[in-house]
């Protein structure tokens, strides 16, 4: 991995650091981390190189992509992903069908 800050055509230096690594197919990647601090900026890029280097080797499943993102989303806006599991979903849809005063027989099919 590499960082460095982009020059841009005119001259002017970018403010942010960018990073350079080998991507999930093989080819160099160029991404621009959003970080003006150089220790920020290495710790998502390292991110970044882990899930490429995970996915490159096939190891790259749902749970660990999960993971990743999070991890990611959490160092660069300080949220989390919110993923529903599937029975949590169909329960507040069920739930919400059963408020429109629906049959018990709709609700049940």
């Amino acid at each position: 991995m590499y960082l460095f800050r982009r020059t841009g055509s005119t001259g002017t230096t970018s403010k942010y650091w960018s990073a350079r690594f080998i991507g999930p197919h093989g080819r160099p990647v160029l991404k621009t981390t959003r970080r003006q601090d150089k220790q920020e900026a290495r710790e998502v890029a390292e991110k970044w190189e882990r899930a490429a280097t995970l996915s490159r080797a096939d190891e790259f499943t749902a749970n660990t992509a999960l993971e990743y993102f999070n991890e990611i989303l959490a160092a660069t806006t300080g949220e989390e992903l919110n993923v529903p599991r599937l029975s949590a979903y169909i329960e507040s849809w069920l739930e919400g069908k059963r408020t429109l005063n629906k049959a018990q027989s709709s609700i049940g099919r």
